[in-house]
């Protein structure tokens, strides 16, 4: 999710900054995309016990294929036939292409910060991180009664005053 919200506005930059070189545009989102397919990995080993692994990975990989193959073919439906019309059609077809895959980009993002919520809420999965362990039967009032904070000092910096003895 992370990777992906970079991808955003390269997209962006690629269908409405012509100034920038579409080289450095295009490096940033096989940059982006790496990192997208390294965290997919990392998250599947983390969350699939051993003995499903191949299966889920082959899953994973698939559904990220075949999405891939999708996004292919509506870009191709979008741009197809338009070089006959005009260089300014050609450059809307692509401007339209671009934002559809910031479209599909932005679904991709909001769908993890979804998911990311519904995790954290569950308790399980890959935000275990965050969940803060509680510990049952521990309790702290002696520590906090014992604390050399919980003195003042007179006058000559002695500390000998608890603060019982200084609020009477």
């Amino acid at each position: 999710m992370s990777a992906t919200t970079f991808s955003i506005p390269v997209y962006l930059m690629m269908a409405y900054c012509p100034n920038i070189p579409p080289l450095v545009l295009t490096v940033s989102i096989g940059i982006v995309y790496t990192f997208d397919v390294i965290i997919m990995w990392q998250v599947t080993i983390n969350l699939l016990p051993p003995a499903v692994f191949g299966t889920g990975a082959g899953v994973a990989v698939f559904m990220m294929r075949f999405s891939i193959g999708l996004t292919n073919l509506s870009v191709g439906t979008i741009v197809e036939n338009k070089e006959s019309l005009g260089h300014q059609i050609q450059i809307h077809a692509y401007q339209d292409a671009l934002l559809l895959m910031t479209g599909l980009s932005v679904m991709a993002v909001l769908s993890g910060v979804l998911l990311n919520i519904i995790d954290i809420r569950r308790g399980d999965g890959v935000n275990r991180r965050f969940m803060k362990e509680k510990v049952k039967g521990l309790d702290t009032s002696v520590l906090i009664l014992d604390d050399k904070l919980n003195k003042r000092y007179d006058a000559e910096g002695n500390s000998n005053l608890a603060l019982e003895e200084y609020n009477q």
